[in-house]
């Protein structure tokens, strides 16, 4: 067999293994958009008129908690570890990462050690999870900004393939690698990166807010 053909192979064999990584993205100007910090999620939501909303069954872990940044996706089919694994290698610091696990309320996808990795070794600044998670103490006393939808123990595998840094659906709404995530108490709201700038200059006229 020639060079050309086993190379091929290597690449349809990751591609069936992992999927789709995009390992670049583009980002939001973090300094431009740092006034949107001061805001909460409910204020935001009153200037984009709800606009960006994810589904409220998609709530913070620990009372409190603040998220903040830009978005790092990844998909992957239900209860599917795969690309939660291999996303933590792709994200940078100060990334949050927003994973579409398919809603599913049951098959964990993300549990502790690998919350321990996004957010200690590769500091990303918070968890979205459309699905599952587990270990929640674990998670909570890690002190991530975590939001998911429920936790369950069980566990189904890393199976691949998947994909990171595609736009993925999450809680109902549509996000785009780099598009500005930001949660607390109330829920997360999407802001997409291509209108960053127009909201932070309504968020700038209404102050009073």
């Amino acid at each position: 067999m020639n060079q050309k053909l086993k190379n091929g192979e290597a690449k349809m064999e990751r591609y069936y293994l992992y999927g789709v990584i995009n390992q670049e993205i583009e980002r939001p100007d973090m300094e431009k958009a740092a006034i949107l910090r001061d805001f909460s999620v409910s204020q935001l939501a009153k200037i984009t008129e709800g606009k960006g909303l994810l589904d409220s069954s998609i709530h913070a872990l620990s009372r409190g908690t603040k998220l903040f940044g830009p978005a790092c996706t990844a998909f992957g089919r239900q209860g599917d570890t795969l690309m939660l694994q291999r996303i933590g290698d792709v994200a940078k610091p100060g990334d949050v990462i927003v994973a579409d696990a398919a809603g599913s309320t049951s098959l964990s996808v993300i549990g502790e050690r690998i919350g321990y990795y996004m957010y200690k070794i590769r500091k990303c600044a918070g968890i979205i999870i459309d699905g599952a998670f587990r270990d929640t103490a674990g998670l909570v006393d890690l002190g991530v900004p975590f939001f998911g939808r429920v936790a369950d123990p069980n566990l189904f595998g890393a199976i691949g393939p998947g994909a990171i840094n595609v736009t993925i659906s999450c809680g109902g709404v549509v996000i785009h690698p780099g598009d500005l995530m930001i949660g607390d108490d109330d829920g997360i709201i999407a802001i997409p990166r291509l209108i960053i700038d127009d909201i932070v200059q309504e968020v700038e006229e209404y102050k009073w807010i």
